[in-house]
């Protein structure tokens, strides 16, 4: 490693760490510094008293997530006892923070690594910098969202690469947060029924396991919640969504909830006959921002994994076809 490439890393590791402070602050002037940590602490906590992890309002009728924030749930049942370690304030809300940060971080180096060994640092430390610019980021680690680290999964997905090991990420993904279960996608059609068993087998053994822990009733209050969220489509500081596209088209909500997971699984099988593997990523991308309903900046991330993605790939190609003509 070069000194321009340690100093290009400080000056990347500077910048992020200034913008999480700029969102710390920001957050917490809203009131809404690691709201999103509390909500699932908060679950942790009720299920752990024997309570209902998912709230009344969210099993009565229609809702929008934002109205349950910290008091309801909106992630499948077996991630609840899961997150033991990280439900204290302030030791379980830096482990949590931690976890996140890492997995993204090692996420985006080891692409860099794929993509440009022989640059990997200075790649990496420029990843950093356009990530201290990228509002998503700063907002999703200071609410303590989990798309942080399913943002450094998605890179970890790339460099991995198409096949059925896509299929245990997507298993496990999908009882994290259901829509990285598309990643299933993320294979060829002569192994995407390993990728498929593989899912179904890691979704299975970790719902089996927590089941004795979490009850079914839990899954049944999970799908009706899950059935009730309503799509956000006009508060401020959200995102349009395609269901929200579908409702300004003049389709009716639960059509248009059906026709975003529609659109997500049509994506997905584009991604699996698609030959070209940046374009196959690209469409799981898509695929998995479909159905999302609750649009947030951070809910944005894999677009900015996918341009890190891009750029990384694109350099990587150049200087491959520079060093072949020499």
């Amino acid at each position: 490693m070069t000194r321009r490439d340690v100093a290009a890393l400080t000056v990347g590791v500077v910048a992020v760490t200034v913008a999480t402070a700029y969102w710390f602050v920001q957050l917490g002037e809203a009131g809404l510094l690691s709201v999103d940590w509390a909500t699932y602490a908060n679950a942790f906590a009720r299920w752990r008293d024997g309570l209902a992890v998912f709230d009344a309002v969210q099993t009565s009728g229609p809702y929008e997530l934002p109205d349950v924030v910290r008091f309801g749930y909106a992630y499948p049942p077996p991630t609840v006892p899961f997150f033991a370690p990280f439900a204290t304030f302030p030791v379980g809300f830096f482990l949590w923070e931690t976890a996140n940060v890492a997995v993204l971080m090692t996420g985006l180096y080891a692409v860099m690594r794929h993509e440009i060994p022989d640059h990997s640092a200075m790649g990496f430390a420029v990843a950093m910098g356009a990530l201290a610019l990228f509002a998503g980021y700063g907002i999703g680690i200071a609410a303590g969202n989990v798309n942080v680290g399913l943002a450094g999964i998605l890179a970890w997905a790339w460099v991995l690469g198409r096949g059925h090991r896509a299929g245990i990420i997507a298993g496990a993904g999908a009882i994290l947060k259901v829509v990285p279960g598309v990643l299933v996608f993320w294979t060829r059609p002569s192994s995407f029924s390993w990728t498929v068993a593989w899912a179904v087998v890691t979704a299975g053994t970790l719902s089996l396991i927590t089941l004795p822990f979490v009850g079914f009733q839990s899954w049944l209050d999970f799908a009706i919640a899950l059935g009730n969220s309503m799509p956000i489509c006009d508060a401020v500081g959200f995102h349009p969504s395609l269901a929200c596209g579908a409702i300004e088209l003049g389709i009716p909500i639960t059509a248009a909830k059906l026709f975003s997971i529609v659109a997500a699984g049509a994506l997905g099988l584009g991604a699996l006959w698609v030959t070209n593997d940046f374009i196959a990523f690209a469409l799981v991308v898509f695929a998995m921002l479909a159905p999302v309903a609750d649009m947030h900046a951070h809910s944005l991330l894999p677009l900015f994994v996918l341009a890190v993605v891009g750029v990384a790939r694109t350099a990587g190609m150049r200087t491959r076809r520079s060093h072949s003509l020499r």
